[in-house]
């Protein structure tokens, strides 16, 4: 072998050196995503702050939320790489939907894939003196198409008048079905008032919509009725809370096709609650400070510790549980390891209204509650 093949094959060497150890610092095998190490204050580079929302992929590859425009209105939705280099904001309002589209900027929904983000919003069409019905849109992220799914209107389902609240939605993981919390509202003397409550699921495709279950609240005749969280997961079991008595909610889970509701058993704090795509639950258990929890799919509490103030997240391979703790910072748990518990973001950060996190928990975003600014914590 000549000399100069040498220097080739030494240069080669070096250059594949130096590309792998870019790849493992700045990307994943595939070159998918650029990911350093870090915590990241996203409006640093030049991604803006966030709304109510807030998800991250399974994979730890994007992290999205709501944006609004120059009067506050939400009109967008933000796909970010973790660490803000790489993001594309997608216009729903005055782009892809009517101008005048109310969109809901309090919870959305991504699947396992990270292909599809579900919402909701109010048309003009569907307003009324006391509201209107919601509808759910499904966007696609590659394409940038956004659907708005049909025949979501129940009132013909109940007596009176009724509409479909979809402020509590979750989607599969393989992005086939979408479960959405219900509220139906009646007129009493000029006012309106909820009657009941319900969970109702569809198809991604806008297809076979179905009522779950009715009448979770035990006092049909309050006002402001708790908006119910619910979950799915990849056997088509959907989770959600249930009022036995006044502020007593307990676990229930339901097959998506309305057969087979069983109590769980489980006594939680509110309604909120998060739910893995193998059927793990997390939320925050109604006992002495309040501690996060999760379980299985038959509400075996698997850990449980901490005193969050606000909600609870678990992963979507349930191995992982964020929870924001009063003044005092972020935590990471991990469920298999009895909770052992990780100190993520200090508290001088401020408060996480809402957090997300990956399923190695690798990545974790934290939307401060009080400016708004979206922190993404990659380890």
């Amino acid at each position: 072998m000549t000399k100069t093949k040498y220097i080739f094959i030494f240069i080669l060497l070096i250059t594949l050196v130096l590309v792998g150890g870019l790849c493992e610092e700045n990307g994943d095998k595939n070159g998918k995503v650029s990911r350093k190490k870090g915590i990241f204050t996203l409006a640093e580079t030049g991604v803006p702050s966030s709304k109510d929302s807030l998800k991250v992929s399974a994979d730890g590859h994007v992290v999205y939320f709501f944006d609004s425009d120059g009067n506050g209105k939400t009109d967008s939705i933000v796909v970010s790489d973790p660490n803000g280099k790489d993001k594309k904001t997608i216009k729903i309002k005055g782009g892809l939907l009517e101008s005048n589209v109310q969109i809901d900027d309090s919870i959305m929904a991504v699947d396992d894939k990270a292909s599809k983000v579900v919402f909701s919003g109010t048309p003009p069409s569907a307003r009324g003196e006391y509201g209107g019905e919601k509808h759910l849109y499904v966007l696609d992220v590659d394409s940038e198409n956004v659907k708005k799914l049909p025949n979501q209107d129940l009132s013909e389902q109940f007596k009176g008048a009724g509409w479909a609240d979809s402020a509590a939605i979750s989607i599969s993981s393989d992005g086939e079905k979408i479960v959405f919390g219900v509220r139906l509202w009646g007129i009493d003397f000029g006012m309106a008032v909820d009657v009941a409550n319900a969970i109702a699921v569809i198809n991604s495709d806008g297809t076979g919509l179905k009522v779950l279950a009715e009448k979770l609240s035990v006092d049909k005749e309050e006002e402001n009725v708790n908006v119910y969280m619910v979950g799915i997961d990849n056997s088509d079991r959907v989770f959600f809370a249930k009022e036995q008595s006044k502020y007593n909610w307990v676990l229930y889970v339901i097959n998506a096709d309305g057969s087979g509701e069983k109590n769980l058993g489980v006594n939680i704090n509110t309604g909120k609650i998060s739910v893995s795509s193998n059927g793990r639950v997390a939320g925050t258990l109604n006992e002495k400070d309040d501690p996060a929890f999760a379980s299985d799919s038959n509400g075996k509490i698997l850990a449980k510790g901490g005193n969050p103030w606000g909600g609870v997240e678990i992963s979507e391979n349930g191995k992982k549980v964020s929870s924001a703790e009063w003044d005092e910072g972020l935590f990471l748990y991990d469920v298999d390891n009895n909770f052992e518990k990780q100190n993520v973001l200090d508290k001088s950060y401020g408060n996480c209204s809402v957090h997300d996190v990956d399923n190695s928990g690798q990545v974790i975003a934290c939307r401060i509650n009080k400016t708004g600014e979206v922190i993404v914590i990659v380890k």
